[in-house]
């Protein structure tokens, strides 16, 4: 029975492993975002680079929707994840850097002013 158990629990790990949840996402995930958690009086600024110190290339509109989705890739591995704590997983999902396409530039922005988007601005 043991033996049955871990091999469930090891499938299971390869095939979240390996769906791209944690470690290197790619482009799964939604099609499109839109902005969000941006005030009204600001921007998101879009980066050569997934890093805040890169140099921002754009600055897209608090309410802006439609983004293309290029990917969010992650550094941490399936096995980090699983030993951090809640406020650890948190964090790192704060800090995701997504790259992303509108009106025909493509940079990254900070992940966590991102939230699913139906499709492409009208």
């Amino acid at each position: 029975m043991f033996a049955r158990g871990a091999h469930i629990l090891c499938v299971l790990m390869l095939l979240a492993a390996g769906s791209g949840l944690v470690h290197g996402q790619g482009a799964d995930g939604p099609d499109f975002w839109a902005v969000t958690g941006v005030r009204s009086n600001d921007a998101l600024n879009m980066r050569m680079a997934p890093n805040a110190d890169s140099e921002a290339i754009a600055r897209i509109p608090y309410n802006a929707r439609g983004l293309k989705n290029h990917g969010c890739p992650n550094d941490v591995t399936f096995e980090q994840w699983k030993r951090m704590t809640k406020a650890q997983r948190d964090q790192a999902a704060r800090s995701r850097w997504c790259q992303v396409e509108y009106e025909g530039r493509k940079g990254w922005v900070a992940g966590r002013f991102l939230r699913e988007d139906g499709g492409p601005s009208r």
